[in-house]
C-alpha cells in the first residue's frame, strides 16, 4: 500500500473527482465494484494503442516513456522521448510549492522528454491539463528534466493541444498541498456526493456513509456554496434542517382570484418554492413525496414522449426514440443516426 506522500496518477485524478474516493485509494480501500474503472481503462489503454499507431504512421520520430522505463535510466536516451503522465509517481511530501519548481528548476540534462497524455474524449477537461501539470512535476522530481510545455492528444482524429504548466500553477499547488493532507488510515472520511457518484466504484459505499450521517450532500441540488453556508449555521444534517422548513402563507383573495390561483400552471410558482431544500429535507425524513401547488395538465393533441441518447463529449445525439398512441395502440419508433445528423429508422 502506498504511503500518504506517495501520490500516483490514478490517485490524483479520483482527487481531482472526489476527495473521499482518493482517501480510499490512498489507503488500499477493496472495491466494492469494478465495471466502471474497468470500462475506462479498457477504453483508455485501446485509445492510447491506437494514437501510438497513428503517430508512427504520420513518421513521429518519439518515443514511449513510462515512469518505470524512466527509473531505469531509459529517459537518458538520445532520442525525443514522450513521457507518459498516467504512469507518473510522485512524492507530495517534496513538491509543496508544485509547478512553480517547474518555473524556477533548470534541467539538469539537455534531453527532449516531454510530458503527454492521451484521452479519448472529444472535449479535453481541464483534469487533463493537470494530469500533465502532475507528470512534469513528477518528471522534474525523479530526473530534474525540466518541462515548462506538455502535449495533450484527443479525440477520434487524434488532435493535439499544446499545454503550458504556468498557466495552472495556482489551482494545481493548492490541489497538491489538498492531497498532502488526506487523514491517515483508521480517520473517518469526509464522504460528500457528488456527480462523480454516478460512475464512482465506491457509490454504494459512499452512499451508504451519507445515510448514516444523514449528510446534507444527500440533497443533490444543494450547491457545494449553500451547503458551505448552511454548515457555518451549525446545521449538519437532514433532519436538522427540515427543521427549518416553513410553508408560505397563502394571502387572502376573493373567491374569483382565488379559483385563477388554483388554475395558474406550475411554471409560475414562486421559485423559492419550487426548489427549497429545506422542504426536500422534510421530505426525506418523513419519506413522502411533497407536490408544490396545484398542477393541472391539460392536453390537446396526441401525447408524445421523446427519448435522446447521445455523447456529450461530441455533440452528437445517435438515437431517438418516440412513443404515442393511436387508436388505443401504442406506437414506437426508434431513430438511429447513420452519420452526424443523419437519421433513419432502424425499428418501429
Amino acid at each position: 500500500m502506498e504511503t500518504n506522500n506517495t501520490v500516483t496518477a490514478e490517485r490524483f485524478l479520483a482527487f481531482l473527482k472526489c476527495p473521499t474516493k482518493a482517501y480510499f485509494l490512498a489507503h488500499g480501500e477493496p472495491l466494492p465494484e469494478t465495471y466502471f474503472s474497468n470500462v475506462e481503462k479498457e477504453i483508455t489503454s485501446r485509445y492510447k494503442l491506437r494514437a501510438w499507431r497513428m503517430l508512427q504512421d504520420r513518421n513521429e520520430p518519439a518515443k514511449p516513456l513510462t515512469f518505470e522505463q524512466m527509473a531505469d535510466g531509459d529517459s537518458l536516451a538520445t532520442t525525443t522521448r514522450w513521457f507518459e503522465c498516467d504512469t507518473a509517481v510522485l512524492d507530495s511530501s517534496l513538491s509543496r510549492n508544485g509547478v512553480a519548481e517547474l518555473c524556477t528548476r533548470k534541467s539538469v540534462v539537455d534531453v527532449p522528454i516531454v510530458p503527454v497524455v492521451f484521452t479519448p474524449w472529444e472535449k479535453p477537461t481541464l483534469s487533463d491539463n493537470l494530469l500533465l501539470c502532475f507528470g512534469a512535476l513528477a518528471l522534474s522530481q525523479s530526473t530534474g528534466i525540466h518541462s515548462e510545455i506538455g502535449m495533450l492528444f484527443f479525440g477520434d482524429n487524434l488532435r493535439q493541444k499544446t499545454v503550458r504548466f504556468s498557466d495552472h500553477a495556482e489551482e494545481f499547488n493548492q490541489i497538491i498541498n489538498a492531497i498532502g493532507t488526506i487523514p491517515p488510515g483508521g480517520q473517518e472520511p469526509q464522504c460528500i456526493l457528488n456527480e462523480h457518484c454516478a460512475v464512482c466504484d465506491f457509490q454504494l459505499k459512499c452512499r451508504t456513509i451519507a445515510i448514516e450521517r444523514d449528510d446534507l450532500s444527500l440533497l443533490s441540488g444543494m450547491a457545494p456554496k449553500e451547503r458551505r453556508k448552511t454548515l457555518a449555521k451549525g446545521i449538519q444534517t437532514i433532519l436538522q434542517l427540515s427543521y427549518g422548513y416553513r410553508p408560505r402563507r397563502r394571502r387572502r383573495t376573493k373567491p374569483d382570484a382565488e379559483r385563477a390561483a388554483r388554475s395558474v400552471d406550475t411554471h409560475h410558482i414562486h421559485p423559492s418554492s419550487r426548489h427549497d431544500n429545506k422542504l426536500k429535507a422534510l421530505a426525506i425524513k418523513k419519506s413522502r413525496i411533497h407536490v408544490v401547488g396545484t398542477p393541472s395538465l391539460n392536453l390537446c393533441g396526441v401525447p408524445v414522449f421523446i427519448d435522446v441518447e447521445g455523447m456529450p463529449d461530441r455533440d452528437f445525439y445517435y438515437l431517438i426514440g418516440l412513443r404515442f398512441d393511436s387508436f388505443d395502440e401504442q406506437i414506437e419508433h426508434s431513430f438511429w443516426a447513420a452519420e452526424n445528423f443523419k437519421l433513419v429508422v432502424a425499428s418501429t
